[in-house]
């Protein structure tokens, strides 16, 4: 039994410190990478903000590691820390939805929520709130603000960039169990909620964004709300090659203002440009339309075949069809953010580059294979994940997938990439390619919230 057992269940409860081996390894590895497993001693479910508190004191004094999880979506692995010693402290217990707030716009939840269960909450109510594209059903809003371009990947982020726009404050709990709201002045310690970043203080919020977890267990979060729009339609055009569809994108996202909500390339190839479009009418929906449609059109787009058509409807009207393919899949996952300008050629670098290590390591044709998907954000820049698909039945297919996704990695952060997610093999990547003098500011913040280095252990190579 591990040593803190009956401590951690004087704190929780006895249903909520769990050690059973066969829930033990559910909760060591995704099926779905090609990762190694952890091995955690015991998971901790706390169900309140104190009982964080409480658990990381307890972790603190005895300089227990703690390994934060949510809901499971981990795309690099997980942290690997002390074998049988380390804690699982799992957050979905913390899953309420605290104030919808239709004056002031903002929405107040715990960061235990699974993001679609967030998303339903205030569409109940007529709100749209910016939550993540896929996995949307698997990841928490902890797990966002903490990963992906620190607060995620919206639907609507073509136009209106990530998620981190749209977060307004955190209440997070620190590794020694002390309990900070970021806002400052009066939000800091009067108000439930905060209403601009920053305040009349420093911006703390940023610190605890996309920090894969390191500076503290992320428990409230107040995010931007606005109405759901009136009329919502969408459509796909099907192009020659990737050099046709992005053509066709790059010129879209110069258009002013913006006519899409939404669009990406992705399928075999590159070859399939879908877009959202959201207005106050059917009207100004179909003249956004028919912007879209007329640069499609120009750079040689068309109606996608028929047999693959009726797969694809699913995708205008919601997420299903993105969140399956995306998530149950079997792959190594290499995504990235680069400069609009820059991607044509990092992604054909990169994509050879893989190809190459698939023939170098006898798989083409035989169990490996790669796909991308490709989404502006804004006018600026591009998010891209590029998949290392693989076959477990074929012997050796998942260790070659697990090698090649780590050069490519390597090869992204050379080419100047802003690796995604921040967890796992591609934050020690990231973590390598830091500057001597960026790596040392980030040790001295750690050394100051968490002196006895027990949250998320190894992170960033830290």
């Amino acid at each position: 039994m591990h040593p803190l057992h009956g401590d951690l269940v004087t704190i929780v409860g006895e249903g909520n410190v769990i050690d059973d081996p066969s829930t033990l390894s559910a909760y060591s590895q995704s099926i779905w990478n090609p990762f190694p497993p952890i091995s955690p001693g015991l998971i901790v479910r706390p169900g309140s903000t104190n009982e964080v508190a409480e658990v990381l004191k307890l972790a603190n004094r005895s300089k227990n590691p703690i390994v934060t999880r949510g809901g499971g979506a981990s795309l690099s692995g997980y942290p690997q820390t002390d074998p049988g010693r380390s804690i699982i402290l799992e957050t979905r217990r913390l899953n309420r939805v605290l104030e919808i707030d239709p004056a002031n716009m903002v929405v107040r939840a715990e960061c235990g929520m699974l993001m679609s269960e967030l998303e339903e909450a205030v569409g109940a109510q007529g709100f749209f709130v910016h939550t993540v594209s896929v996995p949307v059903r698997y990841v928490t809003l902890g797990g966002v603000l903490s990963g992906v371009s620190g607060s995620g990947l919206p639907p609507k982020g073509a136009r209106d960039g990530t998620g981190l726009h749209f977060i307004m404050g955190m209440k997070v709990v620190l590794p020694d169990g002390r309990i900070i709201n970021t806002g400052a002045g009066g939000s800091n310690v009067n108000s439930k909620a905060d209403f601009m970043r920053g305040g009349s203080g420093p911006d703390l919020l940023g610190l605890f964004m996309g920090d894969g977890g390191i500076f503290g267990v992320k428990v409230e979060a107040t995010l931007e709300l606005s109405h759901k729009p009136p009329v919502r339609s969408g459509g796909f055009s099907y192009f020659n090659d990737l050099d046709s569809s992005w053509k066709a994108i790059s010129k879209l996202t110069l258009l002013e203002p913006l006519p899409f909500s939404d669009v990406s390339i992705y399928g075999p190839g590159c070859r399939l440009l879908f877009y959202g479009v959201d207005g106050a009418s059917q009207e100004e929906v179909d003249l956004h339309t028919k912007r879209i449609e007329k640069i499609c059109q120009e750079e040689g787009g068309g109606a996608a075949p028929e047999d693959i058509q009726s797969k694809l409807n699913a995708r205008i009207d919601g997420t299903s069809l993105r969140e399956e393919s995306f998530v149950k899949r079997t792959r190594g996952l290499v995504s990235f953010i680069s400069g609009k300008k820059e991607f044509p050629l990092i992604h054909k670098t990169l994509t050879e580059f893989l190809a190459a290590e698939i023939r170098r390591l006898g798989f083409e044709g035989n169990g490996l294979s790669v796909v991308s998907a490709i989404t502006p954000k804004k006018s600026h820049s591009v998010y891209a994940s590029v998949s290392v698909l693989f076959d477990p039945s074929k012997e050796g297919a998942k260790a070659a997938t697990l090698e090649i996704q780590k050069a490519a990695f390597k090869k992204a952060v050379e080419m100047g990439c802003s690796l995604e997610p921040h967890g796992g093999y591609a934050a020690l990547m990231a973590g390598d390619a830091w500057s001597s003098e960026f790596k040392d500011t980030i040790k001295g913040m750690k050394a100051l919230l968490d002196p006895n280095n027990i949250l998320n252990v190894g992170l960033w190579g830290l």
